[in-house]
């Protein structure tokens, strides 16, 4: 059986949407600021190794809807101010205790990584990699740690995820 892999970026926000073009060639199309976050969030679930990425702003308007992790902030082009992101894992009325164990163990190693404690976060996803291998948040900021370990950071916004792709 073929498996198919999509990347779904969601964002909420005012956006023009219809016919765009001249009378002769058009597009039914979306465009706005609103529309290029959840474009450049498509994207960047490439570097995570995700699915369905949301930013802050739609996650919030969820409620208890979904299980889900924290991935971090991020600064995309275009953009100045970072942004929350969040990866949907799965609807919480369809969850398993799997599922929820899987988040709350990631969120652990979150933690200490946002906390600064950069050594305990690597114990934990390493931990974390021997139990759900292959995880790409996991694995992404295993490699954060050693980095910031090895390289301290000089600046206050040192968790700041910056995509200079779009």
């Amino acid at each position: 059986m073929t498996e198919i892999a999509i990347r779904i970026g969601i964002n909420s926000g005012d956006a023009i949407v219809g016919n765009l073009g001249s009378d002769r060639l058009f597009d039914f199309t979306a465009i706005g600021d609103t529309v290029n976050l959840a474009s450049r969030l498509e994207s960047a679930n490439k570097y995570f190794k995700t699915r369905i990425m949301v930013s802050e702003d739609t996650f919030s308007r969820t409620g208890d809807a979904f299980i889900s992790r924290e991935l971090g902030l991020i600064e995309v082009k275009g953009k100045s101010q970072p942004i929350r992101i969040y990866e949907l894992l799965v609807a919480v009325d369809r969850s398993e205790l799997e599922v929820k164990a899987f988040a709350e163990a990631y969120g652990e190693a979150y933690r200490m990584f946002t906390g600064g404690n950069w050594q305990e976060a690597a114990d934990l996803f390493a931990s974390f990699l021997k139990t759900y291998p292959g995880d790409g948040p996991a694995a992404y900021y295993l490699k954060w740690c050693a980095d910031l370990q090895a390289n301290p950071p000089l600046t206050n916004d040192w968790n700041v995820i910056k995509m200079t792709e779009k």
